[in-house]
């Protein structure tokens, strides 16, 4: 096996370089020239899952405590670095959307839904959601493939909690 030499950290670019031999008396001219491109593999495209696009999901007083999830297909980072979900949830009831996001390294988030009536501020009645996730590897974030979903929440118990 030929000798090893650790460069240290290179900032992403293009270097380039060659072999000298070096005498007692001079260095030889450079041969055998390599150019190296050091580039951040994003991470790949991924799906979203559930709540389906388009989903209407009814729920009852018993139904509280059962948890919503939000699900998405992994992606992974071809130069091994850890993968990092934001997913961002709207209420779009009102002209002006409130919103929430929160950022997981797994590829799934899951919350009771008495918790996200109280953190949404959501009504009775129906309910307009939209989701989106992004991933990042720290240096270069991508959307999911098949953009945000939007799905419908309704609730028929809540005027009855005061």
């Amino acid at each position: 096996e030929g000798e090893k030499v650790d460069l240290g950290p290179r900032d992403f670019g293009t270097y380039q370089y060659h072999v000298t031999a070096v005498y007692d008396t001079f260095e030889s001219e450079p041969t055998n020239t390599v150019l190296i491109d050091i580039f951040n593999s994003p991470p790949t495209d991924f799906n979203l899952l559930s709540p389906l696009d388009s989903s209407e999901i009814s729920i009852s007083a018993t139904d509280v405590l059962d948890e919503l999830s939000f699900v998405w297909m992994p992606s992974n980072d071809a130069d091994g670095q850890l993968v990092s979900y934001n997913l961002e949830i709207c209420l779009d009831n009102s002209p002006n959307p409130f919103c929430v996001d929160t950022t997981v390294e797994n590829n799934s988030f899951q919350i009771q839904y008495n918790e996200f009536i109280v953190l949404m501020s959501i009504e009775n009645g129906l309910n307009d959601i939209s989701w989106s996730v992004s991933a990042s590897d720290s240096i270069e974030t991508v959307p999911s493939l098949n953009g945000a979903f939007s799905f419908q929440l309704i609730f028929d118990f809540l005027d009855l909690i005061d």
